[in-house]
């Protein structure tokens, strides 16, 4: 079990759920032009499932993943509505990955 801010997560695996690294092409706080963002879509089940999902609206609500600083996890950091017209590239990430879970 890990305590991130009061926030008790514990580990698990992935639940044959697929994740998608998009590169957005969009500057970040710190200034660099784009940045990448680690999301999961339910829907989505491969790439061709995602682009389908994106392409029926300006805006898609996924649930956004961040690495967690201290190890190789990520923790699901909430939903947030994607536009689309700003994605540059999107990749598939395999389902074996370890992820904190709320």
């Amino acid at each position: 079990m890990i305590n991130r801010g009061g926030l008790r997560a514990t580990l698990s695996l992935l639940e044959s759920k697929l994740r998608f690294l998009l590169t957005m092409n969009m500057p970040v706080k710190s200034g660099a032009p784009i940045h990448q963002i680690m999301c999961e879509h339910p829907k989505a089940k491969t790439i061709e499932d995602f682009v389908a999902v994106l392409s029926q609206a300006d805006f898609t609500i996924v649930d956004e993943f961040y690495k967690d600083n201290n190890s190789s996890l990520y923790y699901n950091a909430g939903k947030i509505a994607l536009n689309y017209r700003y994605i540059g590239k999107i990749k598939m990430v395999g389902d074996n990955a370890t992820y904190l879970r709320e």
